[in-house]
């Protein structure tokens, strides 16, 4: 669920990468092209990311990754 805390936006993205980790453990790159499954998780897990640090860059939370966008 989306959040308006920046920590919790933090937490969010955290948790999704944990989560891509664990969907793609064990896969190399052509298994993972193929199990559609798996590739639509980390997808979707990705998309869950950078709307959380988008979301961030907005709120002018200050961040380490705001500078990214500036460059």
């Amino acid at each position: 669920m989306p959040s308006k805390d920046p920590l919790q936006r933090f937490e969010d993205i955290l948790d999704n990468i944990g989560r891509i980790e664990g969907y793609t453990e064990g896969l190399d790159s052509a298994s993972f092209l193929a199990d559609h499954k798996s590739y639509d998780a980390v997808e979707r897990c990705l998309e869950r990311i950078s709307e959380a640090a988008t979301k961030s860059k907005a709120s002018g939370c200050g961040l380490w990754w705001n500078g990214i966008w500036d460059r």
